[in-house]
């Protein structure tokens, strides 16, 4: 039986390190223009930690205002079975990048494609499991950063939509709920209020 345990806890640590050295392997692929870190304190006090890897200061700043504002707006709205309150510290990493590296399965091999029926996306969360308390935010750049790019209409939404799965995994609900639909119907709320 012992034997059996050890088995199984080499197996899952090597999976992390494998996981870990996917994740290294994407990001040493990727160039930065702009590296920006950033502490948002909401109002109701929580703070928040994001490093921004990107085109441009411009760029970090818009990036920043976003998920700050969404994470305002999620704090104001999310409430009572949906409240989303403190179960883990974790910093976010928020990743620029054009969507052919976004894309490419032989970079982004840390991503479990599956999850999106082995389609392209507009932007992943990564739980940062193997790294822990550094989940990853990896979104489209920009259209004016990369001609097959999001428009701001697009970026915004799709910022809102990862925000949402950063306060999901930081609440400890993000594999307890249903997050995707949460963040699509969030999407909509937030963009309509704008």
């Amino acid at each position: 039986m012992s034997t059996l345990l050890i088995v199984f806890l080499l197996t899952l640590q090597s999976f992390g390190a494998s996981q870990q050295n996917s994740y290294s392997h994407a990001v040493s692929k990727i160039r930065f223009n702009h590296v920006s870190h950033s502490k948002i304190k909401l109002k109701n006090g929580m703070e928040l930690n994001v490093s921004y890897y990107g085109f441009s200061k411009d760029r970090a700043e818009q990036t920043i205002k976003t998920i700050s504002h969404a994470s305002e707006i999620i704090h104001e709205n999310f409430s009572g079975n949906s409240a989303l309150s403190d179960c883990k510290q974790i910093k976010l990493k928020v990743y620029d990048v054009k969507r052919s590296i976004l894309n490419n399965r032989k970079i982004m091999t840390f991503a479990q494609w599956s999850n999106w029926g082995n389609l392209n996306v507009s932007a992943l969360y990564e739980t940062g499991y193997s790294r822990i308390g550094e989940p990853a935010m990896f979104i489209s750049a920009s259209s004016k950063d990369d001609p097959h790019g999001l428009n701001r209409e697009e970026r915004a939404r799709t910022l809102v939509h990862e925000t949402v799965h950063y306060w999901q995994d930081r609440a400890c609900k993000l594999h307890k709920t249903n997050s995707e639909a949460d963040a699509y119907r969030f999407e909509i709320f937030f963009m309509a209020s704008l």
